[in-house]
Parts: structure tokens; sequence; C-alpha cells
């Protein structure tokens, strides 16, 4: 009877498996071998803005990814007062002895949601079916149909733009000019950044950030799904800022690529012309997608038609797979900020944060 058991104890974990956790090491060689950046760098000061995916997201809604950076970086997370500026986003400060890491956690407010007459709420309504109608459908799906809608996107836009902009002349203005810049974006937070980058006019402080960027981190990749909704182009403004025509700009991944590196690129003129030999390199990507998070797709790399490109997309395991049937689907969505192997390749590399 105990051989049976054990038998049966041994095949049930067999059947569970998390295939993609720890990362494979090909792609922590990959990460190092072709000079992707991680947060840390001794001795250095970086910034990081954070932006959320779909449903409501208040104050605070970064504070356990960026304590959970800060354990992994061996440093201290603190959360910084920022007054007014809250409406926008959270700021946070990660310091270890060698190391301070400034972060912008930018909030994105839909607050438009389909309505009912008020009797509705007197019908008979499975508790669950209502629970999942509600947060799922009106609160989270809600936000990708405003941001697909003309009237409501291009506002969306603004005000991340607005955020972008004002954490952008902090930084600027209190604090010491950081040596690298970086952006983490989750779900439907990729696709967003990607048309304010792409589309909207920054300021000159965020231009001298942009100028500093090294790698864009996105967590549950929605960009080959979103491709499909129409994709802003640069106007005429952004134009004369780059110095030239409008410049049609690729969808994806490649037109935020495309978009930042003209930022990069107008900053190194600026800077050339007032005597300065700046070094900027191209922006890199880096995309974390579980294969069994419904929300999510690993990048075809190879379809993007451009070897230039520097996109490293990274299959990882956010929970348990089940048999080869089940795996959680709210986990495996929202568990990438809470997986250690992520956590370690952004933050450290390839390496531990020595």
């Amino acid at each position: 009877m105990g051989l049976v058991i054990l038998v049966m104890l041994t095949s049930a974990l067999w059947g569970c498996s998390s295939p993609y956790a720890p990362i494979h090491s090909q792609y922590l060689t990959t990460f190092k071998n072709e000079n992707y950046q991680p947060l840390y760098h001794t001795g250095e000061n970086a910034v990081l803005f954070m932006l959320h995916g779909m449903c409501y997201h208040g104050n605070g809604w970064a504070t356990e990814h960026v304590n959970r950076i800060a354990a992994t970086l061996d440093g201290v997370a603190d959360q910084i007062d920022n007054g007014d500026s809250a409406f926008l986003f959270d700021e946070y400060l990660i310091s270890r002895e060698d190391y301070h890491l400034r972060v912008f956690a930018l909030k994105s407010y839909n607050q438009v949601y389909p309505t009912e007459p008020w009797e509705t709420d007197e019908l008979k309504t499975a508790s669950l079916n209502k629970s999942i109608k509600d947060s799922l459908v009106s609160d989270c799906l809600g936000d990708v149909v405003a941001y697909a809608s003309p009237d409501y996107g291009p506002q969306l836009r603004k005000n991340l733009l607005s955020a972008l902009n004002l954490a952008a002349q902090k930084v600027i203005h209190d604090y010491e000019i950081p040596d690298r810049v970086f952006f983490l974006s989750e779900s439907l937070g990729s696709t967003m950044m990607r048309d304010v980058l792409v589309c909207e006019q920054p300021g000159d402080a965020f231009l001298q950030l942009a100028a500093k960027t090294e790698t864009f981190f996105m967590s549950s990749n929605q960009l080959p799904l979103l491709n499909f909704l129409h994709s802003c182009q640069p106007d005429k403004s952004r134009a004369e800022m780059t110095g030239g025509a409008p410049q049609p700009v690729r969808k994806g991944i490649l037109g935020l690529m495309d978009s930042v590196n003209q930022l990069r690129a107008a900053r190194e003129t600026s800077l050339r012309a007032s005597g300065e030999s700046p070094v900027i390199t191209p922006l890199k990507v880096v995309a974390f997608s579980d294969p069994n998070d419904l929300l999510s797709y690993q990048i075809d790399v190879d379809s993007l038609g451009d070897e230039s490109a520097n996109v490293l997309s990274i299959p990882v395991s956010n929970s348990t797979t089940y048999f080869g049937w089940f795996a959680n689907p709210l986990k495996v969505h929202t568990g990438y900020l809470e997986n250690d192997s992520v956590l370690r390749l952004m933050s450290c590399g390839s390496e531990e944060c020595h």
C-alpha cells in the first residue's frame, strides 16, 4: 500500500511542472553576450519608469513590485512624498551602498465604464458571473476598448505624457542626472507607452532622459495582439522636434524602437552642437511572456524583418502547470514581478548583483 501511495505522489509531482522556471540558460547567455543592460550597475544612479496594465490601479499600486526589486538588489526601498504629483505617479527610491534607483510608478485612469439601469442590481445573477463581469469585463477589458476609442485613447496618451514630463522635470531639476534610464511596462501599458513615445511630443527634460534610455522591459507582452489596433503616427510638431519631415514609424516593437532612437538622435544632435561628444547606443527591448498567459504573446523576432533590432523575447513560468492541462490564469498574468528569475535577470543580468 505504501508503495502505491509513493508511486501516486511521484506521478502527481511529475505531472506538475514549471518548464521555464528558472529562465533557460540560452537567454541568460544572449542577455550577457549581446550587451543587454540590467538595472544595477555599481556606483551609478538610475531611473526606472513603470506603467501598469489594464484594470484600475490606485495609489501604491507598485509598492510590492518595488519592494521585490529592492530585495533582489539587496537594497532598501522608500516611498517619496511627491505631493500634488501623486495623482500622476508614485515615487520610490531604492538604495544600497553603491547604487541608487529612483522609480516612478506612472498611473493611467480610464474612468469610462459601461452602465446599466439600476434595476439590473435586483435581477437574479450568479454571484461568480457578476463578479467576473464587473471586474474582468467592465473594469479591465473596458480599458482596452476605451484606449482603442478615437474619443478616449488620445486623452489617455496625453495624460500619460503629462506624467512622464512631470517626472522627468523632477529628475532633471531636483536630483542628480542619472547614468541610465529604464522602462518597465505591463500588459496594455506596453502599447500605451509605445504610442506615447511614438506619437506625442515630450518636453525637454524627458528628451534628456531619453538619451540615456538603455533597456525597455515588458511583462505580459500584448503588442502582437494590439498591433491590430489603429497605430498612431508622429504629427508635424514631432517632426519639427526631430529635425525633418514626419517619418512614418513601424508598428509594435519596431515602432517603439524607431521612435526612441529618433528621440535619442535628436538629443545627440543637440549635444554635439554644444560641443559635447555623447555615446548613445540603440534601444534594447526585453519581453517576458509566460506561454500559459492568456493575454501575452511571444515576439517572433525573425518575422520583424530587421536583423539590427535588439529584441530578446524570453519565455518564463509564473505558475505551476498541472498535468499539462491547467495553470492559474490570474497568477500567470500578474506574476511576472513575483517571479524570482525575471526579477534577477531584470535587476542584475545573468549574474548576481555583487
